[in-house]
Order: structure tokens, then sequence, then C-alpha cells
């Protein structure tokens, strides 16, 4: 996989690659060599477009194997990983084909065969949302605990199972 990260602080950018590496041996099942990964850390990115993070591919729509994530540098540090960590499922999404952008309509979402008009849904019930926001807290989670980014306080909090609302 080849990574190029722009904008922010050299300490930033290198654990945003640390990350990138990290959850891409989660998501991938095997490596995927052409893959190519472009972070660019943008100052106020949320304030400027209403969005701490983004992806998008670059090439092919059917099996893109090249992307562009933006995040918000101003964000603290564990946002920023947990934002990145939502968007490297939606690279996942993409490079293996379960998702796919419509050729004609940008409404159309093709997910796992079956065609979606996003004009229709709420973005929390898109399902490649869902799928990304249920796994980015974890994958964070595994990734500070390799890394030792949180105290043993903070990394408990994040995953104590909590009992169902009855």
């Amino acid at each position: 996989m080849i990574i190029d990260i722009k904008g922010s602080t050299k300490y930033n950018r290198k654990l945003i690659e640390e990350a990138i590496n990290f959850y891409e041996g989660i998501l991938f099942k095997r490596i995927f060599p052409s893959l190519v990964i472009s972070v660019i850390l943008i100052n106020k990115l949320t304030a400027k477009e209403d969005t701490i993070g983004d992806c998008i591919w670059e090439d092919s729509r059917t099996r893109p194997r090249e992307f562009t994530i933006r995040l918000d540098s101003a964000v603290c540090i564990s946002n920023m990983l947990e934002t990145l960590a939502h968007e490297m499922v939606h690279v996942h999404q993409f490079s293996t084909g379960k998702m796919r952008d419509s050729r004609t309509d940008f409404d159309m979402i093709r997910w796992e065969g079956e065609i979606l008009n996003t004009a229709k849904l709420n973005y929390y019930d898109y399902p490649w949302e869902i799928e990304a926001h249920g796994r980015e807290r974890g994958l964070f989670v595994r990734l500070a605990k390799q890394l030792s980014l949180l105290s043993n306080q903070m990394t408990a909090l994040l995953t104590e199972t909590r009992s169902p609302v009855t």
C-alpha cells in the first residue's frame, strides 16, 4: 500500500500512517499492494465544510484502488483517528466491491448487489454508514491499546459492555 499524507504536524502524520497500516491489517483479509491512500489533514475542515472527514475514490468506479481521505486536523487526535477508522471502512467497502457508485445517477449506490437510492434514505440508514459507524470505535480502541495512546481507565471506559435497555 502506498500512503501519502499532507498537512498538520510530523507527529500527526506519523500517527496517521501507523493507524492506516493498523486498520488495513484488521479490515483487509489480504494486503492490497496496489492501494494508494492520500490523506490531507485540513485545519478546521469541520468549520469550513461541516465534516470531520470524508473519503473519495480517485480512479475506477467499480473496484477503485486510489483514495483521498480528508481529515480535520483541528480536532483532538482521538477524534481524528476514530474518523480515520470510519473512512478506512469505506476504503475497504469500495476496494472490495461491496459498495459501488452508480455510473449515471449520483443518488444511486450499489451495496452488496442491491441498488439503493440515497435520496430516499436518511444518512444514518445507509448500510455502509451503519457498518462504518459500527466499526470505527472498536478499530480506534484497538489501535489506541496497541500504541498505548489511552490510559487504562479510558480504555476500560471505551470498551465496557453496556447492558441492554429493557
